[in-house]
């Protein structure tokens, strides 16, 4: 197993989106923590969530696409939750 032994926080133009990612046998396990200080466009909290698309170099193969469950009314959700792509 070889693991990726980082955690980033990933900065977007509203916010923070905290995640672990890791390599194993060949699958790829996004682990998505937390948003902090995410905003939208309006003064009401936001129900958030994250996508993720893992887009091949083959351009006749489909991107494989995950989301998390969505967070109503939070700046500052939490996710926990894993995806293996």
């Amino acid at each position: 197993m070889y693991r990726l032994n980082k955690i980033q926080n990933v900065p977007c133009v509203s916010g923070h989106i905290q995640l672990s990612v890791y390599l194993n046998h060949g699958l790829v396990t996004v682990h998505v923590l937390q948003g902090r200080h995410l905003t939208s466009g309006s003064q009401l909290q936001p129900d958030t969530y994250v996508m993720i698309s893992l887009i091949p170099d083959d351009d006749g193969v489909t991107p494989t696409r995950c989301r998390t469950s969505v967070v109503k009314s939070s700046n500052n959700p939490t996710y926990n939750e894993k995806f293996s792509l």
